[in-house]
């Protein structure tokens, strides 16, 4: 009823009135946008068929173009991280899972979805990219697991708060022991899809801690999370988190009980 009212007042008063109900509408379509995107895990369904058509399509994709389209309808890079890829992964997932989707066209559709989280992840204004950084990080992708793009979500989820992050991706377990114990890193993340990957993990952790004395923050996350109940006592690791939010607070709380201050 109130945009009756609205539209009653543009018809009846003059050019004033009319840009006055019109700014008023614009005020509102903002403030509703935002609300939708403040609630944790909200989406607007018309942008994830987006998404989902763009990234599924037979024909060419730009991921430069399908980020400029988002933004234009006031979507925050933090939105599309955090919830628009996320939920067109789970559903082109589930297409395939249903035998709707060929699994040569789910992978087309998951490097794409990569392809455009890079381009968020990376495409930041100046003044973002010369924030002190937060943590120095390493997101592990265990070897033999194929679900890789939940980690680089959290890896560009780190990104965007200020941290340092590199990725190791399907790498031996020597190889990632080394590269742990000589980056000096403040926190180690696994993210992992599946419960045999625990094993591995588990593995890496136990090396390091036994060649270092320092060992830096291990936290695990990922969707094997909902098939293991007891992924932390076969990682070992400090913790266990479904968000890279938790993982830097447990990260700052460490650094401020060991020294005294925060990392960064």
């Amino acid at each position: 009823m109130a945009h009756d009212d609205q539209r009653m007042t543009m018809r009846g008063g003059g050019g004033k009135s009319a840009a006055v109900g019109s700014f008023a509408l614009e005020v509102v379509s903002v403030l509703n946008d935002r609300q939708a995107e403040i609630q944790k895990g909200a989406v607007r369904a018309y942008l994830t068929d987006i998404v989902r058509d763009r990234v599924t399509c037979r024909g060419d994709f730009d991921s430069a173009a399908l980020l400029s389209e988002l933004r234009s309808f006031r979507l925050s890079d933090d939105a599309i991280i955090d919830n628009y890829i996320p939920v067109v992964a789970r559903e082109i997932g589930q297409l395939w899972v249903n035998n709707e989707m060929s699994f040569a066209d789910v992978t087309i559709a998951s490097v794409r979805l990569q392809s455009l989280l890079t381009e968020v992840a990376y495409c930041r204004p100046m003044n973002d990219m010369m924030m002190p950084t937060a943590i120095h990080a390493l997101m592990v992708i265990c070897e033999g697991d194929q679900h890789s793009l939940g980690g680089f979500v959290a890896a560009a989820q780190l990104r965007r708060r200020s941290a340092s992050v590199e990725v190791i991706c399907n790498a031996p377990e020597e190889d990632i022991v080394a590269q742990i114990c000589e980056g000096g890193f403040d926190a180690v993340m696994f993210s992992c899809s599946r419960p045999r990957s625990l094993e591995s993990a588990g593995r890496v952790v136990q090396e390091v801690k036994r060649n270092m004395t320092d060992a830096p923050v291990f936290a695990l996350g990922g969707i094997v999370l909902n098939e293991a109940a007891n992924a932390q006592q076969v990682t070992e690791v400090d913790i266990v988190a479904s968000d890279v939010g938790s993982v830097l607070g447990f990260c700052h709380d460490r650094a401020k009980r060991v020294s005294g201050k925060a990392p960064g």
